[in-house]
């Protein structure tokens, strides 16, 4: 997939990354860090960089989103980002207008952010080695 449509909450955003052992998976202009992997050297980081997609490229310790795949459990959408948007909300970083909409939003596209976060989720575990020979 070239994108996904992940639930996200705009209060923080990661701003920067160590460069030296991490490397940004995605992202756009205004958020070039929706997903980075961190390695456990600068020299396993650079072969990943340059060996993507080879069988020998060196595993990350660890895969980070910007977005919240959490967000699309069943308590997640029932309960965590209806909370969190409204608590944004309550305390003045959006409106209630945009509060209205992200919950809509998310309502009609619940089975394609779900089939999303589950795909980018089992990317990163893959991507970790959590599965053995890996899913393909």
């Amino acid at each position: 997939n070239t994108t996904s449509a992940m639930l996200y909450t705009r209060g923080d955003m990661v701003q920067s990354i160590p460069t030296n052992v991490a490397v940004s998976l995605c992202g756009s202009k205004e958020l070039p860090f929706e997903a980075v992997a961190y390695f456990s050297s600068n020299d396993d980081r650079q072969k990943f960089q340059s060996r993507l997609g080879c069988e020998d490229e060196p595993k990350p310790f660890a895969v980070t989103f910007q977005a919240h795949p959490e967000f699309s459990t069943c308590t997640g959408s029932n309960f965590n980002y209806p909370d969190c948007v409204k608590s944004m909300e309550s305390h003045g970083m959006i409106s209630n207008q945009v509060c209205l909409l992200a919950q809509s939003e998310a309502g009609e596209r619940e089975k394609e952010i779900t089939r999303s976060s589950l795909e980018c989720t089992l990317a990163a575990a893959n991507a970790l080695g959590w599965f053995g020979g890996g899913l393909r």
